[in-house]
């Protein structure tokens, strides 16, 4: 987290401030703006989708990035899942997945 500053004043006419008051807050650090290099052929690339969907490339570039945020969070959950099962003794043998594999494949 990032910490802030805040400063305010209470003055009285023209006096300048005649007390302050100081107050720290954590905050988490945003990105407010941030600028990426593509290779020429990914720009283009990026140029001729974002214009084929009708949206600027920077509203491409973000819900590309917020589905690969989904979709990491979720294959990460997943993962979690599938670890906790083989700690509660649940899983497939190699054997027992052969054997599906030949039954879904047998004509």
């Amino acid at each position: 987290m990032g910490t802030r500053l805040a400063v305010t004043g209470v003055g009285c006419g023209k006096r300048l401030a005649s007390r302050l008051a100081l107050e720290i807050l954590e905050v988490p650090p945003t990105i407010a703006f941030m600028e990426i290099s593509l290779a020429p052929e990914l720009e283009a690339k990026l140029a001729r989708i974002a214009s084929e969907a009708g949206k600027a490339a920077n509203q491409v570039v973000q819900e590309l990035v917020a589905d690969y945020l989904d979709h990491d969070e979720w294959f990460k959950r997943e993962v979690q899942k599938g670890l906790a099962s083989l700690d509660d003794g649940k899983f497939v043998s190699h054997e027992d997945v052969g054997r599906q594999i030949e039954r879904i494949l047998r004509p």
